[in-house]
């Protein structure tokens, strides 16, 4: 055995990392990587003690679409990012043996930090660190089923996103560039469509076909390649850990507010 997959629950993230790395393996780890930037922190530190890899399972990074998304606004000659405008949501219905996703005291967010986290991490690889925030939640007390967000960053790029599990909303991300824009599928690992102002109607496009189970394989063969040269993967511990920094934040400043008397309906936020 050369190394290990974290697929366990969040709160089982550390303490399984830390037995891995004393045992002298590797880890790629499941996001979240861990419930709290203090356990995120605690798992860089001892992968780097260690002198191990440690990987995140951030596998929508690995999309094509979201990996070259600056090289296509070139091509396009869309130029800078002014706005990324995201959207997902459906009932839930996820199969879970634990269903720790939905009890508070197994972990400390919802639909944020359990999904969310996915295109939060992309939002963040794209335009860097935000500079301010607006976030809201539907959660009193409990785990939000709805959140949304209003992100601001240095070069003057702006981002919102939205995620829902009871309403059903566009699974896609809008990219709005200064000569026109991008848009794909959430769920989209190579097709997206181009609109320009000369053009007047969006054009669809693909790079070469490459299927969900090809991203997964080229993650691995990323973690490999990493242990290999004693490298950082292309997600790495920290960029894990820097996501859920920003998740905790959102939750930090909601919490720094009175709560409503009584939740919302669903799908609407205080």
């Amino acid at each position: 055995m050369d190394a290990v997959l974290i697929a366990t629950p969040p709160h089982t993230h550390l303490a399984l990392a830390k037995e891995a790395f004393a045992q002298g393996f590797d880890v790629i780890c499941e996001k979240p990587l861990a419930n709290t930037p203090e356990e995120c922190r605690d798992m860089v530190c001892a992968a780097e003690v260690a002198g191990k890899v440690l990987a995140v399972g951030q596998n929508f990074r690995f999309y094509p679409v979201r990996r070259r998304l600056k090289e296509l606004l070139q091509e396009h000659q869309l130029g800078q990012i002014t706005h990324i405008r995201a959207t997902e949501g459906k009932p839930y219905r996820w199969q879970s043996v634990t269903g720790y996703t939905v009890k508070r005291e197994l972990v400390p967010g919802g639909v944020l930090l359990n999904a969310g986290v996915h295109t939060l991490d992309s939002i963040l690889y794209w335009l860097g660190d935000p500079v301010s925030f607006d976030y809201k939640d539907d959660a009193v007390g409990g785990l939000e089923s709805n959140c949304s967000m209003n992100l601001a960053f240095a070069q003057g790029a702006t981002a919102s996103f939205e995620i829902s599990r009871t309403c059903n909303l566009p699974y896609e991300i809008v990219v709005d560039a200064e000569h026109g824009s991008l848009r794909f599928s959430t769920n989209a690992t190579h097709e997206y469509t181009v609109t320009t102002p000369l053009a007047g109607q969006a054009e669809k496009k693909s790079l070469s076909q490459v299927s969900l189970r090809d991203c997964v394989a080229e993650q691995y063969r990323d973690f490999a390649q990493a242990i290999k040269n004693r490298s950082h993967p292309f997600v790495h511990g920290a960029e894990g850990s820097r996501v859920i920094e920003w998740v905790d934040a959102m939750y930090a400043s909601k919490r720094a507010r009175p709560l409503p008397a009584a939740a919302p309906f669903p799908g609407h936020m205080w």
